[in-house]
C-alpha cells in the first residue's frame, strides 16, 4: 500500500565560505545586509572583499574584472553598475574565479589571458518573475535662512527578470537614477555618499540590459547613459599674521566653476554554434562622450 510520508524540515547553518578547486564560494544567506541593501553591500561584508569610493572591487588583493548573473554577463559585465543596482536579497550564492579568454574557452588553446570574475547565482524563488525596487523624494527649495534654493529631488527605480522558458534562460534589467543631492553613489564603508564632493552636483543614468541562451545560441547587448552636472562657488577670506612687527597680509578670493560631462555606452555579444565542429563568436562596443568645462 501506498503510504504518504509526512513533511521533513532540515534547518542548518550555511558554510560563509566554500571551496571547489580554484572557485570561492560565499553564501549570501550567512552575511546579513540591509532591507532593500544593493549588491554593494553584501559584497562589502565577504571576507577579503575591498570596494572602494569608485566602484572597483578588490577580492584577496585581485582586482575584479566583470559580473556576471547566472554566468552572462551583467551590463557587459560591468562590476560598478552591478553593485548599485542589483538588490542583495535576489543571490543565494557568489562566485568567485578566474575566467579563460573567449578565444582560450572556445578553441581550448590555453593563452594565459584570465580574467578575475565574481558570478552571481539567483535564489530559485526569485528567478522565474520580476523583482524591483523604486524611491524617490523632493525637498520644498527653501533654506534655514528663508531664502530661495533649488528643488532638491532624488529618484531611482531598478525592474529586473531573471527566469526560463523551456530550453531558453533569459535576463532583463532596467534602471533608472536621477538627483541633485550630490548621490554618487558609492561613499567608501558605508559612510554618507555625498561627502567628497564640492559644490552641488547633478546626476542622471539610464540603462537596459538584456541576454538570453540555450543550447545552441548566447547573446546579450546592453546600454548606459550617465549625466554629471557640477556646478562649484567658493569665497576665501585669509588673513596671515606675520611675526617681528611686519604687517598682516589679507587674501580675499572669489572663484566659481561648472562642469558637465555626459557619456553614452553599448555592448553586443553573440554565441553561434550550429554544430559541436562550429562556433561564430562576435562582440561589440561603442562608446561616445562629451564635456563642458569653465572655471
Amino acid at each position: 500500500d501506498a503510504v504518504m510520508l509526512s513533511e521533513a524540515v532540515v534547518t542548518a547553518e550555511a558554510p560563509p565560505v566554500t571551496v571547489s578547486g580554484d572557485t570561492l564560494g560565499y553564501n549570501a544567506s550567512a552575511y546579513r545586509t540591509p532591507e532593500g541593501a544593493a549588491l554593494e553591500e553584501l559584497v562589502r561584508k565577504i571576507p577579503g572583499a575591498e570596494v572602494d569610493d569608485d566602484g572597483n572591487v578588490k577580492l584577496n588583493g585581485k582586482s575584479i574584472s566583470k559580473l556576471l548573473v547566472d554566468g552572462k554577463e551583467f551590463f557587459g559585465g560591468d562590476v560598478k553598475t552591478g553593485l548599485q543596482n542589483l538588490p542583495a536579497d535576489m543571490v543565494e550564492k557568489i562566485s568567485a574565479y578566474d575566467r579563460q579568454s573567449d578565444n582560450a574557452r572556445i578553441t581550448g588553446i590555453d593563452d594565459g589571458e584570465e580574467e578575475a570574475v565574481l558570478d552571481l547565482t539567483v535564489k530559485k524563488g526569485m528567478n522565474q518573475g520580476w523583482i524591483g525596487n523604486m524611491d524617490a523624494g523632493i525637498g520644498d527649495g527653501k533654506s534655514e535662512d528663508g531664502s530661495d534654493t533649488p528643488y532638491r529631488y532624488t529618484a531611482n527605480v531598478n525592474i529586473n527578470r531573471f527566469g526560463s522558458h523551456g530550453d531558453n534562460s533569459s535576463q532583463f534589467t532596467l534602471i533608472g537614477r536621477a538627483n541633485n543631492v550630490n548621490d554618487m553613489r558609492f561613499g567608501g564603508g558605508g559612510g554618507p555618499r555625498w561627502r567628497r564632493n564640492n559644490g552641488l552636483t547633478s546626476s542622471k543614468e539610464f540603462g537596459l540590459n538584456y541576454a538570453m541562451e540555450n543550447e545552441k545560441f548566447e547573446f546579450g547587448a546592453s546600454v548606459r547613459y550617465n549625466y554629471r552636472d557640477n556646478d562649484e562657488i567658493s569665497e576665501v577670506q585669509k588673513e596671515n599674521f606675520l611675526l617681528a612687527g611686519k604687517k598682516s597680509s589679507f587674501v580675499n578670493s572669489n572663484g566659481s566653476g561648472r562642469n558637465k560631462k555626459q557619456n553614452l555606452n553599448a555592448n553586443m555579444r553573440l554565441e553561434w554554434r550550429p554544430d559541436s565542429m562550429t562556433t561564430l563568436f562576435m562582440r561589440g562596443n561603442m562608446s561616445w562622450g562629451d564635456s563642458d568645462g569653465r572655471s
